[in-house]
């Protein structure tokens, strides 16, 4: 669906809440106003599997309040297996308002497009998603969450913290974008595969793949990683070095 205002009401959500099994709808703020205000919404989707969400109009969900946005989100979702935000959101602000009475207990694909959240808030998110397998998202750099703790002692923290918080994840796909330091990269996905046993190789790695490799390798033979290399050491199965300069083809 695009354009929903032209309905004006709920009129296309009334009668299928036990038969609607896929959703894509393309809103505005007043739409998720609206929507979220009709009695419709305060029962469950039951049998809705497939949910997305995007903005008709560039950044216009962004004025939505954070609790709105919520619960017309779990409104919609809460018994989806798929949920797609194709939307720039407050990760923070979502993992907030999850708190144990209104997880997403049933989502195992999720994919957030353009948005980028710290590492920090990406493991407060495996608790508010607990049986997430599939995870699309960005990175952020930048972690405020982790500012107390020097390089050493972050993955320790990390692993005892956060222990098996996504014990069920195990494909994390990273839009492809310029600007990731294979570094960063990383560190981010054996930060992550700390918390996330089963995780396999990142897809669309658009890094440096001999820096990224070199990295890891090094990370599982020395240093505050080394402790955790079985597990780390997955993270490069099916990875090939060719002799030749390896080239990415990355979205700009």
């Amino acid at each position: 669906m695009n354009s929903y205002s032209q309905l004006g009401d709920d009129a296309m959500f009334r009668g299928n809440s036990a038969t609607l099994m896929k959703l894509v709808i393309s809103l505005d703020a007043e739409e998720v106003t609206i929507l979220n205000d009709s009695p419709v919404f305060n029962s469950k989707f039951k049998n809705l599997q497939t949910v997305s969400i995007s903005s008709c109009k560039r950044d216009s969900l962004k004025q939505v309040p954070m609790a709105t946005m919520h619960k017309f989100i779990h409104s919609l979702a809460s018994n989806a297996r798929k949920l797609e935000l194709s939307f720039k959101i407050s990760v923070s602000g979502l993992i907030d308002l999850t708190h144990s009475s209104c997880r997403f207990e049933n989502i195992q694909e999720l994919a957030m497009g353009g948005n980028k959240p710290s590492l920090y808030d990406v493991l407060r998110l495996l608790k508010a998603f607990p049986v997430l397998y599939k995870l699309g998202c960005g990175i952020d750099d930048w972690d405020p969450g982790f500012d107390q703790f020097t390089d050493d002692e972050l993955p320790d923290y990390v692993a005892s913290t956060f222990g098996n918080a996504g014990k069920y994840l195990h494909t994390w796909i990273l839009p492809q974008s310029r600007g990731e330091r294979s570094m960063n990269v990383a560190d981010y996905v054996m930060l992550l595969a700390l918390a996330c046993p089963r995780l396999k190789p990142v897809e669309n790695l658009c890094v440096d793949i001999r820096s990224y490799h070199a990295r890891v390798t090094e990370a599982t033979r020395s240093g505050p990683f080394s402790k955790y290399a079985s597990r780390l050491m997955r993270l490069l199965d099916g990875i090939e070095l060719v002799d030749e300069d390896y080239e990415v083809n990355c979205v700009d």
